[in-house]
This record gives structure tokens, sequence and C-alpha cells, in this order.
């Protein structure tokens, strides 16, 4: 497809390139240099370009020896009109109940979940009309979460943490209980 790439390289290459398959670690400057080097090679034969956006790289040994490497852009939703607002959960039971009320409320926005380290992160794209005032319409959410305020919070948030809902958050969370099973 357009946004996905597999490259397979033959023993032969691994030894062009100095490259071994029980050392490819892409926290290795040397590996993610041969890495880029290989991606601008199959740029030019492809027209792939897996720096027009973020990309994902996944290599694995080859069955007959060499390695497949896989690599997908991961593109980006289009920009939205509105704004976007980021919640923190200490735990999956406040997340549940949050977004029951939120169903019950009526408020089904556009919205993700990502989960961190030690928080959950529910993503919402708000329509223009809704108001960022100090008493808005979604001030109940702070009952059960911390509002994280900030320009490109929702940017990091989907950078730095597992996406576990990518859309429809909201509507998704809305019909379970903590009773039924975690995220």
């Amino acid at each position: 497809g357009n946004d996905k790439l597999k490259l397979i390289l033959t023993d032969g290459d691994l030894k062009k390139y100095s490259l071994n398959t029980e050392r490819l670690d892409y926290d290795n400057t040397e590996t993610r240099r041969i890495l880029w080097q290989i991606l601008d090679e199959a740029k030019k034969e492809t027209g792939f370009d897996a720096a027009a956006e973020r990309t994902l790289v996944q290599a694995y040994p080859g069955r007959r020896g060499g390695c497949e490497i896989y690599v997908t852009r991961l593109v980006r939703p289009a920009k939205r009109h509105g704004r976007e607002e980021v919640y923190r959960f200490e735990d999956a039971d406040s997340l549940f109940r949050a977004a029951e009320v939120a169903l019950a409320r009526g408020d089904e926005y556009e919205s993700a979940l990502h989960k961190g380290e030690e928080a959950y992160y529910l993503t919402l794209m708000l329509p223009a009309s809704v108001k960022d005032e100090p008493f808005s319409a979604l001030s109940y959410l702070e009952e059960y979460a911390e509002r994280i305020k900030g320009g490109g919070t929702g940017a990091y948030i989907r950078e730095h943490t597992e996406c576990l809902i990518a859309r429809e958050a909201i509507k998704k969370l809305g019909g379970f209980s903590s009773s039924e099973g975690a995220v």
C-alpha cells in the first residue's frame, strides 16, 4: 500500500551493510544510520518516503537467512476544527465511571484512549461550539480525572503512550463497568 513497505534483505545484503540480525537495535546509532541509508535507497527505487511522517519499523530474521523489514508510515489525521482536551485517569474504574456519565449526558465527542506507564489518557476532540470556560460543560470530568492543559499535550500522548482505542473511546468504554474487566 501507499503507507507500507516491505524490504527483504538477503544474507549478502546484511554483509554489505555490516548488519547482524541478532544485533538489530534501533537504539544503536550505527544501526539507525544504516537503516536510513537503506530507506533512502528504497525511496529512490519506489518513491516511498519514510521520512514524510512518523514511521514504525519492524525487523524480523528471514526464514532462510537475511531479514525482512516492515516500514509503516503513521499518517496523522487531518486537522479538525475545534480544540483537543486531554484527561489523565489514575485508574480504570474512574475512567469507566467518567465514560458512563459522559454517555448519560450525551457527550459522545470524538475521543481516543491511550495508556501510559502510570495512567490512562482520554483525548477529546471538541467542536468549536464547546467553550473553554472555568465551569465548562465538561467540568464534571474533573471529578474523575485531571485535565491536562498545554498545547501539544495530545501529540505528546499519542507519541509516548500505547493507543488502546483510536476512535469513539467514550462510546466503547461507557458500556463497561470495572467489574466487567479492566482495560
